[in-house]
């Protein structure tokens, strides 16, 4: 159906109109849209974001947020080129549209997944996770090591080194189980009509699990941000206790 394609992306308001992403060598093609079920493929015309002029591909990858609005995650993690980049695309009709850049980062990192949920661009690394609320505009983070990242119904899965992780609360809290095998880890959830999960991954065979993986977000652990602030104090290299002076 197609070739050369990383990623997919559609909107429920929408079935069966795709985008696709793809990596470019010296061009900037970087999308095609299908509105067949990816009979027939076109590609999609973007103003704003540079031809890749390297050497090397630049691999993109999209997310839609709506059927207006598209995310497209560029990734060329070569040593002498080294750019990573979130661009924002404002459709005008289904294969021409306007990007914005709203993320960039040069330092390395290992790509894991790049999603929309609940309304939120997220893109994942093997330590973080950044997400933005606001398409872009301001991006939070959350640190945690992982293999695999990728969005579950009211929530959001990482999973490393035998076991499954679930916030849902973008880092402030997390649930766990442990996997069968110490050294797999799962990169897909799938739900069927018993309310039934099942599960592939890395090192592992199908999993299967029927508790549920989210809770009633009304019962999740309080978050306390401690907001520690510096003090202009002596600071040496021993711990000291700390007293109170009743007076």
């Amino acid at each position: 159906v197609y070739s050369g394609g990383y990623y997919l992306a559609m909107t429920e308001a929408q079935p069966g109109k795709l985008y696709a992403s793809t990596y470019t060598y010296q061009n900037s093609n970087y999308l095609s849209y299908s509105s067949n079920e990816g009979t027939s493929w076109q590609a999609v015309t973007i103003s704003g974001i540079p031809a890749n002029t390297s050497t090397y591909s630049t691999y993109g990858y999209v997310a839609a947020l709506n059927t207006n609005t598209l995310f497209l995650f560029l990734n060329n993690d070569h040593s002498t080129l080294g750019f990573r980049e979130v661009y924002k695309i404002e459709l005008s009709g289904t294969t021409t549209g306007t990007a914005t850049l709203v993320y960039s980062e040069s330092e390395d990192f290992n790509f894991r997944n790049f999603f929309v949920q609940d309304g939120k661009v997220y893109l994942a690394t093997n330590s973080d996770v950044y997400y933005s609320a606001d398409q872009g505009t301001t991006w939070d983070s959350f640190s945690f090591e992982s293999s695999a990242v990728f969005p579950i119904t009211g929530g959001i899965c990482l999973s490393s080194n035998g076991s499954a992780y679930v916030t849902q609360d973008d880092g402030k809290s997390f649930s766990s189980g442990a996997l069968p095998k110490s050294d797999s880890y799962i990169n897909d959830i799938a739900e069927d009509t018993n309310g039934d999960f099942f599960a592939v991954g890395y090192r592992s065979v199908a999993l299967k699990n029927t508790a549920e993986l989210v809770v009633d977000p009304g019962t999740l652990p309080p978050y306390i941000d401690f907001d520690w602030q510096p003090l202009s104090a002596p600071a040496g290299g021993r711990n000291v206790p700390l007293t109170s002076n009743p007076a």
